[in-house]
């Protein structure tokens, strides 16, 4: 897998923080789960890949800078990360490492979070990958996970599309519904506190035009919505709001059971 990671991430271009901040579904998404003024402590982004999501909320809410923790396992992602952060002028620390078996002492950060990561995880560790996350996630602390949706029929139809053309560019991948996805953090001695959804007109235009799977830091690098995007985009921001956890992707926001 860490080849597959490696090859995936070593065409991207570095990320507009401006403009994602704006235009990216997941980073939308991450906030509409957080409230960036409960969290004062340290920040763990595991799986980091580009660093856009930390770097853009870093950016986005100085008062989260500078505690910032970038892990990867593919080296060539986290340099993607390091000229990320640089060429946005962004402390943070970045880390090499398994996300099964991270380098912290328990209870070290007050948000551990990923997205687009845990799906990749099967058998033994897609029950560790929780567990490692909520063991560093402190007892004031939240953790999230965004994932891609099983019962987003047009992402799966899409992803089935491309896998039997040999465009897939993933890497395994086994999504989640919302019910594995609660009960995996409840497994970890977790609460879940919100579900949130998203991107339903975005995987319909997926679908419709067999897209590649993209590197999301270069998405939607330095490219501004034109006026039918914007009309799409207030479109897609209604419907989440009743039809969210049907969408391409969905994530819950947790807190440690010994929290309350």
């Amino acid at each position: 897998m860490q080849q597959v990671w490696d090859a995936y991430w070593t065409p991207a271009e570095t990320a507009d923080i401006s403009c994602l901040r704006t235009q990216h579904p997941i980073y939308r998404l991450l906030k509409r789960l957080l409230k960036p003024s409960e969290v004062h402590g340290k920040v763990l982004d595991v799986g980091c890949g580009s660093g856009f999501l930390t770097l853009t909320l870093l950016k986005e809410f100085d008062g989260l800078a500078p505690n910032g923790v970038l892990l990867d396992y593919s080296r060539v992602a986290l340099m993607l990360a390091r000229k990320n952060a640089f060429e946005n002028h962004i402390m943070v620390q970045f880390v090499l490492a398994d996300a099964l078996n991270m380098p912290f002492l328990d209870r070290t950060f007050e948000l551990v979070y990923n997205a687009g990561v845990c799906e990749h995880f099967y058998g033994d560790g897609r029950t560790r990958i929780f567990l490692e996350m909520a063991r560093v996630c402190n007892e004031k602390g939240h953790m999230i996970v965004i994932v891609p949706n099983t019962l987003s029929l047009p992402y799966r139809i899409w992803k089935k599309l491309l896998e039997l053309q040999g465009r897939w560019g993933y890497g395994l991948e086994r999504p989640f519904s919302i019910f594995e996805l609660r009960n995996r953090i409840r497994s970890a001695r977790l609460v879940p506190n919100k579900e949130k959804g998203g991107v339903i007109l975005g995987s319909f235009q997926k679908l419709l035009t067999l897209q590649m799977p993209g590197n999301d830091s270069s998405t939607h690098s330095g490219q501004r919505m034109t006026t039918i995007e914007r009309l799409l985009r207030g479109i897609e921001l209604n419907i989440e709001s009743l039809l969210g956890l049907f969408g391409e992707y969905i994530g819950i926001e947790a807190t440690r059971m010994d929290s309350i």
